[in-house]
């Protein structure tokens, strides 16, 4: 039986990307750190929509984590034709006073784990010639932010990603990115959005709009007065 794996699963866009492929249809398997929520999670939609829906907890951040969500899936016999590298946290602030432990916690979950699971996971998919993977990616990786440097290093991965098409396409798979700009991500600062992620001075909001027809998509700008900073992003792009 088919399934879709998915990362960061028990909030914000693993949460809203989970809601969104039970109601179309997909059994799901779900990794988070938190237990209940993802039990929790679980019921509700293979109660609401009838389909399979199991879960892990693991920290992705931990060795080995990567190959115990292989393992299990191996375990139960599940096939993951889609998998969606979603788990991913930031922090903001002067680098030299942040925590290096975290910084380093951040790379190798933003990084290392997304390596990993798609290392594990993109053979069957070849031997398949059916799969699909999608990154969460950031608009953070195209610019240095400096008060925003590791997050925006680990986002700045395009290149390895990017790779993936080239590994996809002959095969029949498909490689895609979402970016953050064009999502909602929940940082661990939990930065008001009229703060700069730049300089953390307060910012001025420019505009609001709903881009085209899409009504899930609202857009908006903010202009720091401080450094000059504009910040633009979507959100709420998927509904449940």
């Amino acid at each position: 039986m088919k399934y879709t794996l998915i990362t960061g699963a028990s909030s914000g866009i693993g949460e809203a990307f989970a809601r969104r492929l039970a109601r179309e249809g997909h059994n799901l398997f779900l990794v988070a750190r938190s237990e209940d929520k993802l039990k929790e999670l679980c019921n509700e939609l293979s109660a609401r929509h009838g389909i399979s829906a199991k879960f892990l907890s693991a920290d992705l951040i931990d060795v080995d984590s990567d190959v115990a969500v292989f393992e299990e899936t191996q375990k139960q016999g599940l096939e993951i034709d889609w998998l969606i590298n979603n788990a991913g946290f930031g922090s903001m602030g002067d680098f030299a006073e942040l925590d290096l432990e975290r910084e380093l916690e951040m790379i190798e979950l933003n990084i290392t784990a997304v390596v990993a699971l798609t290392h594990h996971f993109l053979k069957g998919m070849r031997e398949r010639k059916r799969g699909t993977i999608i990154n969460v990616s950031s608009g953070a990786g195209f610019q240095p932010i400096p008060f925003f440097a590791t997050y925006a290093a680990t986002k700045a991965f395009e290149s390895w990603k990017r790779c993936q098409h080239m590994w996809a396409a002959p095969r029949n798979l498909e490689a895609l990115e979402k970016r953050v700009a064009e999502l909602e991500e929940k940082l661990d600062s939990k930065r008001p959005p009229d703060v700069c992620q730049a300089c953390g001075e307060r910012q001025v909001r420019l505009s609001w709009s709903a881009p085209g027809s899409t009504k899930t998509l609202i857009y908006q700008a903010w202009s720091c007065k401080a450094c000059g900073f504009v910040e633009t992003r979507y959100v709420h792009p998927i509904r449940a």
